[in-house]
């Protein structure tokens, strides 16, 4: 991305936009350039792909083992006319001692356990040597040819692009939702590239790290992906992304577990990495969901949507795609047993909502399948939410955040055909409403797991409820806020940014103004978002709870933030002095009270366990309970935050952002530092 002087020059009376509150009464944002058109993907069939259930690595005992991140081809689907589509040239990440599979994409599901420690040794084989006229010049240099799947799609204006990413990716795995040491959160700078490629880079040039996790954290749903500065909505749409899952003594992952909970009982064995179990799970009853959204060319290579303006040839605000993908596959199908399974969801795409409805296939309309969630990132809930109590009797769930779903097939005759449908506008909430099928269901004659819904998750011995969230407890209280920078003349957006502040600063990760909440305590976060999108947003290495919602008068609240600019956007004249480009943080987000309306909105049933991600939707403020240190900050957490070696394992600067890849890329992500 260009510098703030340059950005200066170059955008001039540019401004960051926001929704407008006209009179109280509705909200209205600047309107948005139409898109260019695009091509769309070829022609693919729906529901004739198996879904795909990743092997497991077992490290559950603790101890260690490896991934490999590999270059590959994937095979996504089958077009209308019966042949394949593809081969995709493809990332994927794949157990270090395993001989490398001839099909690549995700990753392996990697069990762990509370309490056991386990170090994972990822090594970045992406890379080949061969000559290449058409690679840039660095990497011809280094014979080495273009293999990043997504190359043609890079933009130099973006913050951290290098054209050494196309041929030799620097990749950084970030465990999310880990309760990690800095050293091992994987952030955006803690990058590095193949062997002997830079010396200089996070793991001195060897093209190998390993990341310690203590696993001091509830049973949980985590999933790892890469998180490399500039390449974060590259490298994971191109496959390195796999799902992580803690187990403790209540939620054991196996038959007979105390909570009564489906589980997977007979397992292939294919092979040990470093000393490990390797895997694969035979007719499973819990089985992870990974939803992405991919879009292909004729040839089956990737398609990345962008959104060409003057500032930013390749970037684009949110990239939407044409084609449901499930664990790799194409509007994939599952056969099912009459029995109750567990899913163990991700929102694994760039931007894309998936607001989940189960669908009978042959009426269209919504079935009678009961099905609950029984946790959320942070672990299990303290009791079941049938999915039809929620808005709309149906499942929202944003990028980056997880839901554990019971689904009883039981009441369905043989023979029955079930489709997950996603009906969330893109973008969300008043975007477009596209993608509607996701994969469908087809149940079999054979009996499935026949143990009931559990009443209750929570409240056995070591195994505390989650406690209503107090924020009495705690020491401080923060105002953060959204804005969004547009075009002055088109009115495209251009960069989206937390607190008006970029994510670097002179060359470094930005050390001023940023948030720098103490050892063991608790904070309120406010969360204004005064943009024309909902946002995900994710902390690094804490789970919080969320408070509440409230509206707010979003443009009276910016009008105050910086009223110097007297500026009129093109599509709303009236829409004066709302902006705070160039001011590069330098007003402080002022206390939204004075431009609240209405009373606070408690969070859905769904929302009230810990969390790592929460949507912040447009026009409001979101308020949430944030621990820094776990049980150790006073409350009742899901991670214990004691000291190892007498030293905290989590002091130091870690991330918050957007999980809209292309948001938090351009350039909504900050850091914040854990002070003693």
């Amino acid at each position: 991305m260009a510098t703030q002087a340059t950005r200066q020059q170059g955008l001039g009376m540019m401004v960051a936009v926001t929704l407008i509150v006209s009179l109280g009464l509705g909200l209205q944002g600047a309107s948005r350039a139409a898109p260019e058109p695009k091509p769309q993907s070829p022609a693919l069939k729906m529901f004739t792909e198996q879904l795909p259930v990743p092997p497991e690595i077992d490290a559950r005992a603790g101890g260690g083992f490896g991934l490999d991140e590999l270059v590959g081809t994937h095979q996504f689907g089958t077009l209308a006319t019966g042949q394949p589509l593809g081969p995709t040239p493809s990332f994927g990440y794949w157990p270090s001692s395993l001989a490398v599979p001839g099909d690549v994409y995700l990753g392996p599901t990697i069990e762990a356990a509370r309490d056991h420690p386990v170090a994972m040794t990822v090594t970045n084989e992406l890379s080949e040597s061969g000559s290449d006229p058409t690679a840039p010049a660095v990497c011809q240099r280094l014979g080495l040819r273009v293999i990043h799947p997504l190359a043609a799609y890079f933009d130099a204006t973006i913050e951290g692009t290098s054209n050494l990413d196309k041929c030799a990716p620097a990749t950084a795995t970030h465990l999310h939702g880990g309760h990690t040491p800095v050293a091992f959160d994987g952030g955006p700078l803690d990058t590095f590239r193949p062997a002997g490629v830079d010396p200089g880079d996070f793991a001195g040039g060897t093209g190998s790290y390993t990341y310690d996790y203590p696993n001091d954290q509830e049973a949980t749903e985590l999933w790892y992906h890469d998180h490399a500065l500039a390449d974060t909505r590259f490298n994971p749409m191109a496959g390195l992304a796999g799902i992580y899952l803690v187990r403790d003594t209540w939620d054991t992952g196996r038959p007979g577990n105390p909570l009564g909970l489906p589980a997977n009982g007979r397992f292939t064995h294919i092979g040990t990495d470093g000393g490990l179990p390797v895997l694969a799970p035979v007719d499973p009853y819990e089985i992870p969901l990974v939803l992405q959204d991919r879009q292909f060319n004729d040839d089956g290579t990737l398609y990345y949507p962008t959104s060409e303006t003057a500032y930013h040839p390749e970037w684009t605000p949110e990239s939407f795609n044409d084609v449901a993908v499930v664990n790799g596959k194409a509007w994939p199908k599952l056969n099912v047993d009459r029995g109750m399974y567990r899913f163990r969801v991700v929102n694994g795409s760039n931007a894309r909502f998936y607001r989940l409805r189960l669908i009978d296939a042959k009426t269209g309309n919504l079935s009678r399948i009961p099905v609950y969630q029984i946790g959320a990132e942070g672990g299990l809930l303290n009791a079941p939410v049938p999915i039809s109590s929620l808005p709309g009797g149906q499942l929202l769930i944003a990028p980056g955040q997880r839901a554990d779903l019971l689904v009883d097939f039981r009441g369905a005759a043989a023979g029955a055909k079930f489709q997950w449908y996603k009906n969330a506008a893109a973008p969300f909430p008043k975007g477009q409403n596209n993608l509607k099928p996701i994969m469908q269901f087809t149940v079999g004659a054979a009996t499935g797991f026949t143990g009931d819904v559990p009443t209750v998750l929570r409240g056995q011995p070591g195994h505390p409820i989650v406690p209503v969230p107090d924020p009495a407890t705690a020491a401080t209280s923060r105002v953060e806020f959204l804005n969004e920078v547009l075009d002055a003349d088109t009115d495209d957006p251009v960069e989206v940014l937390l607190n008006n502040l970029n994510f670097m600063d002179g060359g470094q990760m930005r050390s001023t103004g940023i948030a720098t909440p103490k050892l063991d305590t608790v904070e309120v976060w406010t969360i204004v978002n005064t943009t024309m999108d909902a946002h995900p947003i994710h902390l690094h290495l804490t789970q919080f709870q969320v408070l509440n919602r409230q509206k707010i008068n979003a443009s009276r609240y910016l009008a105050l933030v910086n009223p110097s600019l007297p500026f009129a956007f093109p599509s709303d004249p009236s829409a004066a002095g709302s902006g705070v480009q160039n001011s590069d943080g330098a007003v402080a987000p002022p206390d939204p009270a004075p431009f609240l309306m209405g009373k606070p909105i408690p969070p859905d049933a769904n929302e009230t366990g810990w969390k790592d991600t929460v949507i912040a939707y447009p026009g409001q403020v979101t308020r949430i309970l944030v621990p820094f240190g776990g049980t150790a900050a006073g409350l009742t957490a899901p991670f214990t935050g004691d000291p190892v070696g007498g030293e905290q394992r989590f002091v130091g600067t870690y991330i918050w952002h957007c999980h809209i890849l292309e948001h938090e890329e351009n350039d909504m992500m900050q850091p914040y530092r854990i002070e003693q």
